[in-house]
């Protein structure tokens, strides 16, 4: 199960004959961004907050790649509790929806944000 955002390495694992299902909200990325796949893959529409939604997307998995995340700095700023809710909150929801349904394998997506402070910016000249 894998995000919009998902598609290279969708086309990937079509091309070994893995059934592919892609779980998104489509806060953030378009439907448009599965093109490529549409057809070969199963959609389902649902958030990673919704236990219940990735609990039915979970089962008869054998693997996950987790890529759902809030990345965007500015809604980080704005709602630093919406930010944390999606991130950890959601996270949690996966990997418990994946241990329920006995699936084997987790692949978690990082993509970090630094930013740096005046003092880190005095350090480095």
């Amino acid at each position: 199960m894998a995000p919009a955002s998902f598609t290279p390495r969708a086309h990937d694992l079509l091309e070994r004959g893995a059934h592919v299902a892609v779980f998104d909200d489509f806060s953030s990325g378009l439907e448009a961004n599965l093109a490529a796949v549409a057809g070969e893959v199963e959609l389902i529409r649902g958030t990673i907050l919704d236990p219940a939604a990735l609990a039915r997307a979970m089962r008869g998995r054998d693997a996950v790649s987790h890529h759902a995340a809030q990345l965007e700095i500015t809604k980080c700023i704005d709602d630093p509790l919406g930010d944390l809710t999606t991130n950890v909150i959601g996270t949690i929801n996966v990997l418990a929806a994946a241990r329920d349904a006995g699936v084997k394998k987790i692949v978690k997506r990082v993509v970090g944000v630094r930013l740096r402070s005046e003092r880190d910016r005095r350090a480095i000249g």
